[in-house]
């Protein structure tokens, strides 16, 4: 083009865009095809274009035919034997600019969706957030201009900081990250709140970009806690007693037995001649005190292991073990590791009830032959499990009355010391319990 804006060359491929001929073209002014070029505004547009000396730019080209499609042009400015001339490189971009209203579009309806859900929605690329509902607004008491100049991990608590960093960046890479967790933030008022966080990775402007669902778990936690700390104070009332019922049964009610049975002792040596009751009346009477006895010292050991305290939960439930196998008639094999000062005294009581239960479970209710016990340290997690051949049985949910409401229990005990317990059984193929407890 020429300063006047005439065109004074132009290849096929731009005849075949507009629909003119060569000919035809060169007989035109860029203000005949180009709708954002008017005459008016071409000297100021010469003279940017020679100050620049190229630019690239977007306008409307019309065809021959009268329709009009965009286009991108490279314009360059340059001197030639002495005259001044405007070379342009166009190109149409309908496609482009059809594929960015489609864009444009779904971005107002993922909007639209997004301002009317009831939870937090972020999303953010690299580490900027780019987007927040009025929702995430509410939650952590910044405003939307606020949130968009943070970057994503600044709204969590200190402690999760670093992992939520980690993961994020991760996840923006493509890399196999858990796309659902429990995190705590910090709002902007200085309250810490707990939400269930979702990530999924999704395209923003041709780059990956996070979208995260962050719904308030807050009173939800704070329930949960509320029930695992009535739960431990009723089973620490619950040992508490079984305690004092040990001592009363092994100080009081056992010490009499022993001296009923030393009374019982004295007067069969004594014979006939100074007690008129037959001998084998006296043994009889001195079998059964003795089994009562025994009885009284296997309720207060049940109750209150002395090996607990002294040896540990390894020891503890060894000697369990050998008990239930002689009073059940089963073969009880205990394969523990040297896990010595690893869980703190309140952890080992909660496992070795666990393990306890476990076990008499599978004696009395599975029938088993056989049942295993395994008690591994991996890594900072200590892992005890109890294996039964027994009939096994459904672990579909379980109404009130039935073996689901022990293994309830037994799961909030579990919980206690933030350990976690899994049944896997079936009918006919055994029972496996495992225990999880985090190490000290």
């Amino acid at each position: 083009m020429a300063e006047d804006a005439r065109i004074l060359y132009a290849n096929e491929q731009a005849c075949r865009s507009l629909g003119y001929s060569r000919a035809e073209l060169l007989r035109l002014t860029i203000h005949d095809i180009d709708l954002d070029f008017p005459r008016s505004q071409w000297p100021a547009w010469w003279r940017e274009l020679k100050e620049r000396g190229a630019r690239t730019i977007e306008s409307r080209h019309r065809r021959k035919d009268g329709s009009v499609f965009p286009v991108e042009s490279a314009v360059n400015y340059f001197v030639y034997n002495g005259k001044e001339y405007n070379c342009a490189f166009a190109r149409d971009i309908t496609e482009r600019k059809t594929v960015e209203a489609k864009l444009r579009e779904r971005e107002q309806h993922f909007r639209v969706l997004a301002e009317s859900l009831a939870v937090a929605t972020f999303i953010y690329q690299a580490e900027a957030i780019r987007y927040v509902n009025a929702r995430a607004q509410t939650l952590t008491g910044y405003s939307a201009a606020e949130l968009l100049g943070m970057k994503f991990w600044e709204l969590l608590h200190p402690e999760f900081q670093d992992l939520a960093r980690r993961r994020g960046l991760a996840r923006l890479k493509g890399a196999p990250v858990p796309a659902h967790y429990e995190v705590k933030i910090r709002t902007k008022g200085g309250e810490d709140r707990w939400v269930d966080f979702t990530a999924g990775l999704i395209e923003l402007n041709g780059e990956p970009a996070v979208l995260g669902i962050a719904v308030d778990i807050t009173d939800r936690k704070e329930a949960d806690a509320a029930r695992k700390r009535l739960c431990r104070d009723l089973l620490d009332t619950l040992e508490r007693e079984r305690r004092r019922v040990a001592m009363e049964l092994h100080d009081g009610v056992g010490q009499v037995l022993v001296a009923l049975s030393l009374e019982l002792y004295a007067l069969r040596r004594a014979g006939g001649e100074k007690v008129e009751v037959e001998r084998c009346t006296l043994e009889e009477m001195g079998r059964q005190i003795a089994e009562a006895a025994e009885s009284i010292a296997h309720l207060a050991h049940h109750y209150h292991p002395v090996e607990l305290v002294g040896l540990g939960v390894g020891a503890a439930i060894e000697a369990f073990a050998k008990d239930l196998a002689r009073r059940h008639g089963v073969a009880v094999s205990v394969a523990a590791d040297d896990i010595a000062g690893l869980l703190d005294q309140e952890s080992e009581l909660h496992l070795y009830r666990l393990l306890q239960e476990a076990l008499n479970n599978a004696a009395k209710h599975a029938h088993a032959r056989e049942i295993k016990v395994a008690i591994r340290r991996e890594g900072q997690w200590l892992r005890a499990t109890v294996s039964d051949d027994g009939k096994g049985f459904e672990t579909k949910p379980m109404s009130a009355g039935t073996r689901g409401f022990g293994l309830t229990t037994m799961r909030e005990r579990a919980a206690i010391i933030d350990g976690k317990l899994a049944v896997s059984s079936a009918k006919g193929v055994g029972t496996t319990v495992e225990i999880t407890v985090p190490t000290k």
